[in-house]
């Protein structure tokens, strides 16, 4: 070999080696591609590269200069590394070669080179081999890094979820600690409410007899709120009067109403067949619409108890002479957190209507702006022979005057 042949080698081994080594430190995959792409029209001059990703659905082309007619690959070339070498024939590319790319043992596609007239010697097919497992590894270094993102991403996501999960649940535990707590403080007020009403004058007996019952609603409340503990909550269901409940809550809801001069209560309670339900529930959902009403009259009204039947379902309507409600928020009334007070917490009539039809029965509601409102409560109707769960018929018709 001659002094000028030996520094010609040299010079393109240095080349070589240069190339290689500001692949190797190129910080990002912008700056390799850029450097590759600076380097390989000097290196491999007249020949078209391509670089074909098994995980793109297109490949990757580099096309250099000496060959600047090239026509562009088709959108699916690098589906398929032999579709595209036949691609490649057909478009004039007398020699064409693919270099794999395998990094980590793993194949990730093919590094491919390509031209119209001379042939592909030693020297191009070297310089690609020794280029692939570069490309390779920055290849896989990206996509690792993408996974490792993913994965980063996902974990941040599950901890969010576990620390809002762990919240919930102490949140969920401190609620059922004082449910069970509150229970105790009722258990005190129905002992000390018995013990006053053993020696109270007949003329509190009456409201002795509310703050009982609102105090033993309470406690079957409260243990519906344990029950969900244990995903258990087992209803005691019986044959009620539904007039009964109805002067239940109006008694109940006295302190709301009985000092306002601008509501009128009127009860057109008519006997209907029993109902089957659960005494505690059905007395709050009543509750819970008689306070609505109230607060729909702010500048006073009418509030109308009415029952009635049918061959399938007990029916007591709450009907007020306020407000109304719009058409467009009737059925978001019933959703929970929806409100149209600005005082109100949206629970009231979602917690309500679920109690309904967790008994089989049924809770709507008919308005128009101006006009008040009519809440009906349908109940299905007991079955014969079922006891009910009322007071005596004397006391019935006594409280009946109001």
């Amino acid at each position: 070999m001659t002094t000028s042949s030996h520094t010609h080698t040299s010079r393109a081994l240095a080349d070589v080696v240069s190339l290689l080594n500001a692949l190797a430190e190129a910080p990002d995959s912008r700056a390799f591609f850029a450097v590759l792409c600076r380097a390989l029209p000097r290196r491999l001059p007249a020949t078209r590269v391509d670089l074909l990703v098994r995980d793109w659905a297109d490949g990757m082309c580099l096309p250099l200069a000496g060959d600047a007619d090239a026509p562009d690959a088709p959108a699916d070339a690098g589906q398929d590394a032999n579709v595209f070498a036949e691609w490649l024939a057909g478009s004039g590319y007398a020699s064409v070669a693919m270099q794999p790319l395998n990094a980590a043992g793993q194949h990730l596609g093919w590094l491919v080179l390509a031209r119209r007239t001379a042939a592909l010697g030693a020297d191009a097919l070297a310089l690609a081999g020794q280029i692939a497992p570069l490309v390779a590894l920055r290849l896989l270094h990206d996509r690792s890094r993408d996974e490792v993102a993913a994965r980063d991403d996902a974990i941040a996501a599950l901890e969010r979820q576990l620390r809002s999960h762990e919240e919930l649940r102490l949140r969920a535990t401190m609620a059922i600690g004082t449910a069970h707590d509150i229970g105790n403080l009722l258990a005190a007020v129905v002992g000390h409410a018995q013990m006053v009403q053993r020696e109270a004058p007949s003329a509190l007996q009456r409201d002795l007899q509310t703050i009982l019952r609102a105090a033993r609603d309470g406690n079957v409340l409260l243990r519906r709120l344990i029950a969900l503990k244990s995903g258990v909550h087992a209803v005691a269901m019986q044959a009620l009067s539904l007039p009964v409940l109805a002067r239940d809550a109006v008694d109940l809801t006295r302190p709301f109403w009985d000092a306002r001069q601008d509501i009128m209560l009127r009860l057109q309670l008519q006997p209907v067949p029993p109902v089957r339900g659960s005494a505690a529930d059905a007395r709050e959902v009543l509750v819970n619409l008689i306070l609505n009403a109230i607060g729909a009259m702010p500048g006073g009204g009418v509030l109308i108890l009415r029952s009635f039947s049918d061959d399938t379902y007990g029916y007591l309507e709450v009907i007020d002479t306020g407000q109304g409600i719009a058409p467009e928020q009737q059925s978001r009334i019933f959703q929970t957190l929806a409100s149209s007070r600005e005082e109100g917490h949206g629970l009231g009539l979602s917690i309500s209507r679920a109690l309904a039809e967790s008994h089989g029965g049924m809770l709507t509601v008919r308005s128009a702006p101006g006009e008040g409102a009519t809440f009906t409560l349908a109940l299905p109707l007991a079955q014969p022979g079922e006891r009910t769960l009322g007071e005596p018929v004397a006391a019935a018709a006594t409280r009946a005057a109001w």
